[in-house]
Formats: C-alpha cells, structure tokens, sequence
C-alpha cells in the first residue's frame, strides 16, 4: 500500500477530526485576515488624520495672511547727521509680523552747518564767523565824495577763514561760494563791492596750513533767506556742503 492512500484512509477513518480541523484553519484564515484589514484600516485613519491637519493649518497660516494686512506707522525723521542721512522707526499697528508695505527707515539728506563750523569740502576748510548788512561798501573822500558801492538791494557780508588742509598748494575762486536761496535761486559774490574791502576773497593761492581771513560780499534783495552753497575748487569734482546763517 502507497503512503498516499495510507493518508487517505487515516482521513476516511478520522473524518470527524479532519472536519474539526478545517474548520479551525478556516477560522484562522478568516481572523488573520480581519485583524490584517483593521490595522491597514487604522493606519489609513492616521494618515488620514495627520494630512487633514497639516492642510488645515496651512489653510489657516494663508487665511490669516490673507486676513492680516499691515497698517504701518511711522516716526518723525531725525536730525540729518554729518554722514548725510537720517532715520526713523516704522511699527505695524496691526502687529501681522509681516515687512509687507513697510516704508523706509533711512534715506539721504543734505546736513547744514552754522556760523562758527568748520566745513571742509574737499581739501579746503572753511569757517563763516559772522554775517553783516550794509547798503554800501567804500568810504567817503573830502574832495572826491563816495568811493564805493551801493547795493541795488542790500549787501550780505560774510566773514570767513579759510584754509588748505590738503597737502598742495591750491587756489580758492569766490565763486566756489554762491547764496542759495529758499526759492531755489542762486546769487554769486560781488567782485565790484569787494574791490573797496581791504581783505576780500576773489582770487587766492592757498598754501598748506596757512589760514586766511577775509570778507566775501553779495549783492541780494533785502530780508533775503537762504544759506550759503559751498562747492568744491576740484575741477571734476560735484561735492557741496552748506551753512546756514539764520
């Protein structure tokens, strides 16, 4: 007898058992495969659930963007600092925490000095120490009468120091200084009045660390307000500063 139908004949004679133990491995098959199905149905749950919120809470940040829009606020502007700029400070008012829209806080400006400052514009330091108003400049003769200048408005008579603080001999022209008004107009220096002072500036040689003190004078309309425009005596050269008299 083969081994085959020894086995068969064990199942003939045991039929009982042999039904008992299908249905156990039917049984087994069917929990293994229910508990498979729940815990892939779990972690599909999960996944679910972590995606969901990941969405909601990036809907909610681009929401509260959309929502959120800087209302911005700002100072005044500082005083304009040598260095040619000033600031201020800008808040939201809204607190979004976001920089859209925010204004600047810095820019560029023009520092003016006073009389009494040192301004050094390239390689010339100049010092206005006072201004003056006179209707005329000269002085009058016995026999000749008046040898001067009189105004067609009124004379602005600046006095000045200046000096080379550079390393070589350079020149000074008057007309490196000019009035610049507060409509925008400029005025140069008088030659003709400034013949009649005996230390007026048109033309000098500047030598290295020899300060010169003199006068310059402008011919303006009376109760004129400005300052005065100091440019550079290097031919290429754009730089100014100013001095306010007032």
């Amino acid at each position: 007898m083969t081994t085959e139908t020894k086995n068969q004949n064990w199942f003939i004679k045991h039929w009982i058992i042999s039904i008992f133990l299908g249905l156990i491995l039917i049984v087994f098959i069917n929990w293994v495969g229910d508990e498979l199905a729940e815990f892939i149905g779990n972690n599909s749950e999960i996944t679910e659930k972590v995606i969901n919120e990941q969405t909601q809470q990036a809907t909610e940040l681009i929401q509260e963007e959309k929502t959120c829009m800087p209302d911005w606020t700002c100072g005044s502007w500082s005083e304009c600092s040598k260095s040619g700029t000033q600031t201020r400070l800008c808040a939201d008012i809204n607190e979004c925490g976001l920089n859209s829209g925010k204004p600047s806080e810095i820019q560029t400006c023009t520092y003016q000095y006073s009389l009494g400052d040192k301004v050094i514009v390239e390689e010339v330091a100049y010092t206005i120490h006072s201004k003056t108003e006179n209707n005329q400049i000269g002085e009058y003769n016995e026999y000749i009468g008046f040898m001067g200048e009189t105004a067609d408005g009124i004379f602005y008579i600046f006095d000045i120091t200046l000096e080379n603080v550079g390393k070589e001999s350079t020149t000074f022209w008057g007309s490196n200084i000019k009035i610049y008004d507060t409509q925008g107009r400029t005025f140069d220096h008088d030659t003709t009045a400034e013949i009649y002072l005996d230390d007026s500036f048109s033309y000098d040689q500047l030598q290295p660390g020899l300060p010169k003190r003199g006068k310059i004078v402008f011919d303006v309309p009376k109760k004129l307000k400005g300052k005065l425009e100091i440019s550079s005596t290097e031919l290429f050269s754009d730089k100014k500063e100013y001095i306010s008299w007032e």
